[in-house]
């Protein structure tokens, strides 16, 4: 007896049948044939309207083979998997009974299903809010990602990729909203109504664009992403002495295997790796160089006496060698390391794609006081440390030196929290009352609830006075209630819809609304993970499908 759900033979004997029907692996199995059933009749019914060339070439072979086809290209490009190698592993593929053919010609299917996701995508947005979240990176010019953000029925928050566009060089402003504008109302006919967000990062031209197209989406909240306006910070720190040994340092294990070996067999951990497309790497190369830099030395004797890198050891143990430039260093590791903790903690926070709107501002507002109270616990026991070991030194003056590198981010960072970025920092508190934890604390009144207003899309009369009439029942339904994770309150909302149908309604339009657009950046890792530099001159439905498919986890 064979189970076509969980894909194994089972004995025929009534205890042990039962037995696997009660189990959650084939209750999962079901689920995925279900799934699969309803592909393939997806997939054939496609193939039947299809009008492509690709049909006039297939026509005459049987619609199993042309459905099996289209399947093997579909699940390549899903696991980012090139194409070419089914050539490689058609032996493999045709054990079933159908007939592949060379990869060139089922890279013919690939339009088809770039229709199909785009049709599926249409249908999951048709008649919802939308949150957008835009970026460009570079990419032979430059590559676009569109991604919309919706709540699903049952209260799951959902980022489809739509778009991604390459472009043959930079876009202006005009260029990027005429883009974003035919994949809204032209291919997607997004309601102009029914776009209330919009995330990307600080760029001008995406302000720009998106003053382009507000006439047609009236509604919206422009964000600039905090997770981006955090990580500039590192841009502000004065630390010229660590800039140039943490270059020489970063380039010493980016290039030498060896090197590595040799860290982590004398200190037992492996050395922190630098990424320029990942946010706050460079400072987490720089805490674990402070925690470990009474290991330097030796490391630096082991590379001299293996040779290692004769280029790079050299420069940096002359810079070590030299008493103030040995002192520059470390103040500034220490200084970096202390005020940088807190930026790094909200950053890495801000980035997901959850309902951070419930905690963003208290993430912020936290940064904020750690900023006008500063706290420097490395710096004070390095300035110890060097005072120490150096009468001549004064632990004070350390100190003051160790401040003064990092006084110019913090007074950006608080330039930006309490004046540039002030009214979207105001609509991330206002939405705090939306938190059922915050609630109960806040003791909120009419006026707490009328400081929603600034939120564009439910600046209404109607819409407030519905808030502030549910409001005593929105308070006594949180009272003693106990969630600990974003994803509860969330399932909190979602019970509570015919109870507080005017609250809820507008907690789902809030939960639009994102800190960040990162969301945009793991869509050009997919995109980097899956077509590398080999396969630069891929057609743009190829690039876009692969990405698309992986993106939306179809």
């Amino acid at each position: 007896l064979f189970c076509n759900a969980c894909h194994e033979l089972l004995s025929t004997k009534k205890s042990i049948l039962q037995n696997h029907c009660k189990s959650k692996k084939h209750a999962q199995g079901k689920e995925k044939l279900v799934k699969s059933k309803k592909r393939d009749i997806t997939i054939t019914e496609a193939l039947k309207t299809d009008n492509t060339s690709c049909r006039l070439q297939t026509s005459t072979l049987p619609l199993e083979v042309r459905a099996f086809r289209v399947q093997v290209v579909e699940d390549f490009l899903k696991a980012g998997v090139p194409l070419y190698k089914i050539d490689k592993l058609r032996n493999l593929l045709e054990r079933g009974g159908n007939r592949l053919t060379d990869s060139s010609h089922l890279r013919q299917h690939i339009p088809l299903i770039l229709k199909q996701e785009t049709e599926r995508l249409k249908e999951e947005i048709a008649t919802r809010d939308l949150g957008l979240i835009f970026d460009g990176s570079t990419r032979l010019g430059e590559a676009i990602v569109i991604i919309v953000r919706f709540v699903s029925d049952n209260w799951s928050i959902v980022q489809s990729l739509l778009r991604l566009d390459i472009c043959a060089k930079s876009v202006n402003a005009q260029d990027l909203a005429h883009v974003l504008n035919d994949c809204l109302s032209v291919d997607y006919q997004v309601r102009g109504n029914s776009l209330l967000a919009t995330m990307k990062d600080g760029a001008s031209v995406n302000e720009a664009a998106l003053n382009h197209i507000k006439v047609v989406f009236p509604k919206m909240l422009s964000v600039v992403c905090f997770s981006h306006t955090l990580d500039n910070v590192g841009n502000h720190f004065k630390v010229p002495d660590l800039l140039s040994f943490g270059s020489l340092w970063i380039r010493l294990f980016k290039h030498s295997h060896r090197a590595k070996l040799i860290w982590q067999e004398l200190t037992g951990r492996t050395p922190k790796s630098y990424s320029e497309t990942r946010w706050w790497s460079k400072w987490e190369v720089f805490e674990q160089l402070l925690v470990q830099f009474g290991d330097v030395d030796q490391f630096l004797q082991e590379a001299e006496a293996t040779k290692l890198a004769p280029q790079i050891v050299p420069q940096i143990r002359e810079t070590l060698s030299d008493q103030e430039s040995r002192i520059n260093v470390q103040l500034q590791l220490a200084a970096i390391v202390d005020v940088g903790h807190h930026f790094v903690t909200a950053t890495y926070h801000l980035e997901g794609d959850g309902p951070l709107v419930f905690s963003c501002y208290d993430k912020l507002q936290a940064v904020a006081e750690a900023c006008r109270v500063p706290h420097f616990p490395n710096v004070r026991a390095v300035s110890t440390a060097i005072a120490t070991e150096d009468p001549t030194q004064n632990v004070a003056t350390l100190e003051q030196r160790a401040r003064a590198c990092v006084d110019p981010a913090i007074q950006w960072f608080l330039q930006k929290f309490n004046v540039q970025l002030y009214d979207l920092v105001a609509a991330f508190k206002a939405a705090r009352i939306m938190c059922p934890v915050a609630v109960q604390w806040m003791r909120p009144t009419a006026a707490t609830v009328s400081a929603l207003r600034i939120f564009p899309f439910l600046n209404s009369d109607r819409i407030i006075d519905g808030l502030i009439a549910e409001l005593p029942n929105y308070v006594a339904a949180v009272q003693d209630v106990v969630v600990t994770t974003e994803e509860e309150k969330m399932k909190w909302w979602c019970q509570h819809v015919e109870r507080l149908p005017c609250w809820s309604a507008a907690v789902k339009q809030v939960l639009l609304v994102q800190p960040s657009s990162a969301a945009a950046e793991r869509a050009f890792s997919l995109l980097s993970a899956a077509f590398r530099d080999q396969q630069v001159s891929v057609l743009a439905d190829y690039l876009q499908a692969g990405v698309m498919l992986q993106y939306n986890k179809r």
